[in-house]
């Protein structure tokens, strides 16, 4: 093999390798961090259903009235099992609590886990993107 052709090989595997990373950049693009507007009572059961999906569990989380309307990100705190001197059972203490992130894929608004990579979109609720993207 020439000179030539091994330089031009090697260019055209570089410029292969650039549009796919390109392409996968620009799908991560249309995900932002997102903020609710106008929280309603039906808007967070159905956040409390998404929360119990990714969880897979039947137990209703406790979220407050205008969750997700000034920070894109809610954190949920397990509970402590305590024994009689008040101290945590079981390494409870140890324990971080759970992220959730409202996101806008697209035309999708839902809550996001990034432990489990898990979205779940959300049909009554109004997004708007997060002017503040951390």
């Amino acid at each position: 093999m020439s000179k030539l052709t091994k330089t031009m090989t090697l260019l055209t595997g570089a410029g292969l390798s650039l549009a796919l990373m390109g392409c996968s950049s620009s799908s991560n693009s249309d995900v932002v961090n997102a903020l609710s507007i106008k929280t309603s009572a039906d808007t967070v059961s159905e956040i409390q259903r998404a929360i119990n999906t990714i969880q897979g569990t039947q137990a209703p989380t406790k979220i407050a009235s205008n969750t997700f309307e000034t920070n894109s990100h809610l954190l949920i705190v397990s509970g402590q099992l305590m024994e009689k001197h008040n101290m945590p059972l079981n390494g409870a203490e140890t324990e971080l609590p759970d992220q959730y992130t409202l996101q806008l894929r697209g035309e999708d608004c839902g809550v996001y886990y990034e432990k489990d990579d898990k979205f779940v979109p959300l049909t009554n609720i109004q997004c708007r993107p997060n002017p503040i993207q951390d």
